[in-house]
């Protein structure tokens, strides 16, 4: 038998015809086994960019509304009341639940009492649903109320805090709410006025007194006038 040699052009198209049946018909064998051959290096390359492609995460966070609203004024011993509101909308569509954290600053001069059903509060620190929080801030001093819930899509989440006016000092104090999670934070405040000065009034009698003063100053003035 001829030796073949495979640098050889004419040799070459020797191996390629051994592939064709008689006839001149390709092998379908061969022919599957060559597109297989070609498709080897694409499906390697795909493979090795689902293994090191950076995974990216369609998760979001929750979009949050936060309102405060408050007694206008308050005296001595009189009851305020601080009302929070807080909502929560997605930025995406999946359904997520997060943690929302709650931070009030309390204002001096009121003794406060706190307790809720959806969030857990303390003074410094979150606290457990239901728990009763009591604490007397004197005026000039603020406290750190914290409180935590979870919260999805659609949720509201009120807290009302109530308190008494302990000082007898005027003063106008801001009471300030910051609701945070993973998407940043939303603040919102409220002022009062405590022990605001009355402002002077007249009553029936005064009125008349005064009254006949001016009229008689008036008559005074007019017999001066003619005398001249």
């Amino acid at each position: 038998m001829p030796s073949i040699n495979v640098n050889d052009e004419s040799a070459e198209g020797n191996l390629g015809e051994s592939h064709r049946l008689k006839g001149g018909t390709m092998d379908p064998k061969a022919h599957l086994s060559g597109i297989f051959l070609k498709l080897v290096p694409l499906l390697a390359c795909l493979c090795l960019l689902l293994l090191y492609a950076p995974t990216v995460s369609a998760q979001g966070g929750l979009e949050l509304t936060v309102t405060k609203d408050s007694t206008a004024a308050g005296s001595y011993s009189d009851p305020i009341t601080y009302t929070i509101g807080v909502t929560a909308t997605e930025i995406i569509t999946a359904t997520i639940t997060e943690t929302i954290t709650l931070t009030d600053t309390l204002p001096g001069g009121a003794e406060y009492t706190i307790t809720s059903s959806i969030w857990g509060c303390d003074i410094d620190h979150p606290g457990n649903p239901g728990n009763l929080v009591t604490v007397s801030v004197p005026l000039g001093v603020t406290r750190t109320l914290v409180c935590q819930t979870d919260m999805t899509d659609g949720d509201s989440a009120p807290l009302m805090i109530t308190g008494t006016v302990n000082t007898g000092d005027s003063a106008v104090v801001t009471n300030t709410v910051t609701v945070s999670g993973s998407e940043g934070s939303e603040s919102d405040s409220a002022s009062l006025t405590l022990n605001q000065p009355p402002i002077p009034t007249l009553n029936e009698w005064g009125m008349l007194i005064l009254l006949a003063g001016l009229a008689a100053c008036t008559v005074v003035y007019l017999r001066k006038r003619r005398a001249v």
